[in-house]
């Protein structure tokens, strides 16, 4: 199970010029079919959801293609490795449900940078990840006897790598919690996942 979380690598001028745009940036309003609900701008590319509108070829905002070509610069991918890229936000009372990004055989491997300036720990909002093998059958006995295996609080400019078919979700958000939780995902394909990871660690020395 391969997840990694690396601190101080992605540089907040970027990320500041981004949430700048974001706060005007549309987004759609997703619900998965009746499972998560949440807010999402899709970048450039598709997502996995046939019934999810969006497949750009071009970035829908500059600020989100700087942070990009700053991740290819560090870990040698290029633009046919990206499939795609989305900003995702949720609020208290939105829910996002366990779910993969692919299948083994998919060689998905997930970039998540948390894009909020704070955040406090009684906020939640932290992703997740889970043992065993997932299923959407919500009545099946994996719900009842699966484990955390790892959490990870979205502090800002942090990077998140993990493979795709690893089980994750995000953790409610709390009612205290005053403002959006804000992150830009990167999906990869055809990649190296320890590849990835030593270029983001050695972006921070």
């Amino acid at each position: 199970m391969n997840i990694a979380v690396i601190d101080n690598v992605v540089s907040t001028e970027l990320l500041d010029r981004y949430n700048d745009v974001a706060l005007y940036t549309a987004r759609i309003r997703s619900d998965d079919g009746g499972e998560n609900f949440y807010s999402t701008c899709i970048e450039y590319g598709s997502d996995y959801d046939a019934h999810n509108q969006s497949i750009s070829l071009e970035f829908k905002n500059k600020e989100a293609k700087d942070i990009w070509k700053w991740f290819k610069s560090k870990t040698n991918v290029q633009d046919s490795n990206l499939n795609s890229c989305y900003m995702n936000t949720m609020t208290y009372g939105d829910e996002g449900f366990t779910h993969i990004d692919g299948e083994v055989e998919d060689n998905i491997i997930t970039c998540i940078i948390y894009m909020n300036p704070e955040w406090h720990s009684q906020w939640g909002g932290e992703t997740a990840f889970y043992d065993g093998e997932f299923t959407d059958d919500f009545g099946d006995s994996w719900y009842y006897n699966h484990d955390i295996v790892k959490s990870v609080i979205p502090r800002y400019g942090r990077v998140n790598l993990f493979e795709g078919h690893i089980p994750h979700s995000v953790r409610p958000i709390s009612k205290k919690c005053y403002m959006e939780r804000k992150t830009l995902m990167f999906k990869l394909v055809n990649t190296n996942f320890e590849n990835l990871k030593k270029g983001l660690i050695d972006a921070t020395t």
